[in-house]
C-alpha cells in the first residue's frame, strides 16, 4: 500500500519512532483514508508499538520538540502533539493490546479499525487485515 504524510512533521515523527522500536503500525483512520487515497488534511494519528510506548514517545517528543502528555499510563498510551504550523498535529502512541497486532486489532470498535499498516518509510507499506 502507498501513503505518505503530508506534513514533514508527521513523516519526521514516524521516523524518529520507527529507529526506536519496530514493528511500527499505523491504526484506525489514517489507515481507512490510505485505503479511500485520501492523503490531504491528516491531522492525527494513532500507532501502535509492541511496548514501551510511553518511554519511546517520550524520548522521540523531546528529541523532536513535541509535547508529550501521558493518557493512561496502566495500558502505556501517550499523546504527542506538534503545535508550529497552523494546525495542531496530534500522534497517539500505544502499546500493543495484549502485546500481539492481531490481539489488539480484534479488540478495536469498527471493522476498519480492524486494520494496521505498517511503517517502513519511503511511501509503501504492508497492510495487516483480520
Amino acid at each position: 500500500m502507498q501513503w505518505k504524510p503530508q506534513q514533514p512533521a508527521f513523516e519526521a515523527l514516524l521516523n524518529a519512532l520507527a529507529g526506536e522500536v519496530q514493528p511500527l503500525y499505523l491504526v484506525g483512520g489514517v489507515v481507512r483514508d490510505a485505503l479511500l487515497g485520501r492523503t490531504a488534511g491528516v491531522s492525527d494519528l494513532d500507532v501502535i508499538v509492541e511496548r514501551d510506548a510511553l518511554t519511546v514517545a517520550r524520548r522521540v517528543a523531546d528529541r523532536l520538540g513535541w509535547a508529550f502528555y501521558p493518557l493512561d499510563e496502566g495500558r502505556d498510551v501517550a499523546r504527542l502533539v506538534f503545535t508550529a504550523g497552523t494546525t495542531p498535529l496530534v500522534c497517539d502512541v500505544a502499546a500493543m493490546r495484549g502485546g500481539d497486532l492481531f490481539l489488539d486489532l480484534q479488540a478495536r470498535d469498527f471493522t476498519v479499525n480492524a486494520m494496521a499498516m505498517r511503517w517502513q518509510g519511503r511511501g509503501s507499506h504492508e497492510l495487516v487485515d483480520l
